[in-house]
């Protein structure tokens, strides 16, 4: 019974096939149609041939049969039918390849006769190929398939891989910003208000300390970085992280000469974020690291101001009216070849999403 719903549904496909092209066409000839069925009818003749010689030439014609897998499911063998098929498809498609890269002189003289007889003969050769190229070209387009998958599949490993470094920043961004609010004074907060301002002369000694670490001072980038963290820490040693504070050292930034007072801003905003530290900070940004020049040589400044950033978004501090300034900080850190900074920038543009 199955066997005969099988062969059943072959015989109504083809008989649909016929259908839709007579209501297509209307059941009207088309001109030059004729020419189209002597091309399709010669390339089957091609098919059959190459099934002939199929099979080490033995030159017999497989009938049609079916067989049962060992999974029991009915496969149909159409035999020389299927061999004529596949060259009346190949004929069919190299004719029409031909005419739309070469147009119709190849197959035209001023005899028709002759140019009917180039058709059929071509018609037959492509149909004969056919039986070769289609099954080839069947495997070069699965081995295109298996490799955008594979693409694919390498891609999503990538972004997984990604996304884990993104997240694994992130924990150590947090962890620096524990260590910043839970940072020990080495001066009680009394003995710093009695300071006043020479609180702020020190900080500032420490600032133009800091401006002046470069490659010739410090040669070695782990011992560079050791230094600008040493030195960010003991700016902001004793300084309460008030509003007070932080705006007396935003004033201090107008320009690129100023941006290393970036340093303790961004450090005392970490260590204790609170409303208005956003708007202060992306001020100072753009007064000092407006030039992507300046900010080339700037990044452990932009290192600690994407600190600063993940502590107002955690604490719910940077306002929506900031965000897009903070996304484009960000967005600029990702141009600058640092892979550290691009991973904390990464950080700040998935928190910003």
């Amino acid at each position: 019974m199955t066997t005969f719903l099988y062969w059943l549904g072959i015989i109504v496909a083809v008989i649909l096939g016929f259908a839709i092209g007579a209501l297509v066409f209307g059941f009207e000839p088309v001109d030059g149609a004729d020419n189209y069925f002597w091309v399709v009818v010669a390339g089957g003749f091609g098919g059959i041939i190459h099934g002939l010689i199929d099979d080490g030439g033995s030159g017999k014609f497989r009938l049609p049969r079916s067989v049962t897998t060992q999974d029991n499911d009915v496969v149909a063998d159409i035999g020389i039918f299927g061999e004529m098929l596949i060259g009346m498809l190949g004929a069919m498609i190299s004719v029409l390849v031909i005419a739309v890269f070469l147009g119709t002189d190849p197959f035209t003289e001023e005899d028709p006769d002759v140019s009917l007889f180039r058709l059929i003969g071509f018609g037959a050769l492509a149909g004969f190929a056919a039986r070769q190229f289609l099954p080839n070209l069947s495997k070069r387009f699965s081995s295109l398939i298996e490799s955008k998958i594979e693409t694919m599949a390498d891609a999503a490993k990538a972004e997984q891989a990604r996304q884990a470094e993104v997240i694994a920043e992130g924990q150590r961004a947090r962890a620096e910003i524990v260590r910043l609010a839970g940072q020990t004074s080495r001066l009680s907060l009394e003995a710093m208000r009695g300071q006043g301002a020479t609180n702020f002369d020190s900080m500032e000694t420490l600032v133009a300390e800091l401006a002046g670490i470069t490659l010739q001072t410090h040669p070695e980038y782990k011992e560079r970085v050791r230094a600008m963290m040493d030195l960010a820490d003991r700016m902001v040693e004793g300084v309460p992280a008030d509003t007070a504070t932080k705006q007396n050292i935003a004033g201090r930034i107008g320009s690129a000469d100023n941006k290393a007072w970036l340093v303790p801003l961004s450090t005392l905003i970490a260590r204790s974020p609170e409303d208005g530290d956003a708007q202060r900070l992306l001020d100072a940004y753009d007064a000092a690291l407006s030039d992507p020049e300046i900010r080339k040589k700037s990044k452990f400044i932009l290192y600690r101001i994407l600190l600063a950033i993940i502590a107002l978004v955690d604490s719910v501090r940077l306002p929506i009216s900031q965000v897009p300034r903070a996304r484009a900080v960000a967005q600029a850190c990702l141009a600058i070849d640092d892979a550290s900074l691009k991973k904390r920038a990464a950080v700040v543009l998935a928190m910003l999403e």
